[in-house]
């Protein structure tokens, strides 16, 4: 059987990309061998040489990888729960130890794009409070490599999203105030500021429509921002709690787009769109008229309604405007 490629233009690569065919320049020069994993310095050689319609193969998922992360996953939500209930009861908080329960989990992956793969491909019975803060963290530990901080900021970030609900376990009735309390909790931790202001700070809006302190732009610490989008993403993309109806990533994608003023900062809403857009190259999607396509091209101006294919049938979503994507197949 011949293998399946995505065809993609050098502008559209990521780092960990294989190249499915070898890759010549105008004289007939080998630039990069066939099954090249990609890298920022390789991306940028394809770039160089203006490569267009570049052989990418078709990422699937690993059922050893996916067996493997699923225990490692279940492993840490139960670790997440024990090291949550000893903040609460006033046992140190240890950076190094919360920080490297998300690192473990994309290092087995081996490639930080597989996270939202493997989280979809995840069978869980339910999504718990751990769960969701484990997940908020892995997302925002991405955003940290997607913006190059400093590793000693990575770690601060990672463990602000994995402790942004922590206020939630120190009472379960006063929804609104579990920011305030998880922020008093960790100030008395001693916790670095950075990660008490993302815990605090995490339910604010750019419009001051948030709680608890209604702060707008500008007062908003950066942590926060981060950590409100990749919740907000969190909680939608699975269900929230009670695994109530999932919203198909394209379609947020698509909110987002549309609501990209207003409640997010526009900065990291823009990275976040572009990544996980990209991230979704390959996957097979269902349509609203019930077929089945692969996405094979980005549009980078209207993410949620990229090219698909179907057979040997290319159909653009952005001129089919009575074609939407509903669900990942």
């Amino acid at each position: 059987m011949a293998e399946s490629f995505l065809r993609l233009d050098s502008l559209a690569l990521e780092p960990g990309m294989e190249l499915g065919e070898n890759i010549f320049n105008e004289q007939g020069i080998l630039v990069l061998g066939k099954g090249t994993v990609l890298d920022q310095k390789t991306i940028g050689r394809l770039i160089f040489h203006d490569v267009k319609n570049i052989a990418i193969k078709k990422g699937t998922i690993d059922s050893q990888k996916l067996k493997l992360f699923t225990y490692l996953y279940n492993e840490k939500t139960d670790l997440v729960q024990h090291r949550l209930s000893n903040i609460k009861e006033g046992k140190l908080l240890n950076r190094e130890q919360l920080y490297n329960i998300s690192k473990d989990l994309i290092r087995a992956l081996g490639e930080p794009r597989d996270v939202f793969k493997y989280l979809r491909a995840l069978k869980l019975s339910d999504h718990s409070l751990y769960t969701h803060s484990l997940n908020v963290s892995l997302i925002c530990n991405l955003f940290a490599n997607w913006f190059k901080f400093p590793e000693e900021l990575k770690k601060d970030l990672a463990v602000a999203g994995l402790l942004h609900d922590i206020g939630k376990i120190v009472s379960e009735t006063e929804y609104e105030s579990h920011p305030q309390l998880g922020y008093s909790l960790l100030a008395a931790q001693g916790a670095v500021k950075a990660i008490q202001m993302g815990v605090l700070m995490h339910h604010e809006k750019e419009d001051g429509s948030g709680f608890p302190t209604k702060s707008q732009w500008g007062n908003i610490h950066p942590f926060a921002k981060i950590i409100s989008l990749s919740n907000y993403y969190d909680r939608v993309t699975t269900g929230g709690e009670h695994l109530q109806e999932k919203v198909c990533p394209f379609h947020l994608i698509k909110i987002l787009e549309e609501n990209r003023y207003g409640q997010f900062d526009i900065k990291y809403v823009d990275m976040f769109l572009n990544k996980i857009a990209v991230y979704h190259l390959g996957e097979l999607v269902k349509l609203s008229d019930g077929r089945v396509a692969k996405v094979v091209f980005i549009n980078k101006h209207h993410l949620s309604r990229p090219i698909v294919q179907l057979g040997e049938e290319l159909i653009d979503l952005y001129w089919r405007k009575e074609l939407a994507i509903l669900e990942l197949a």
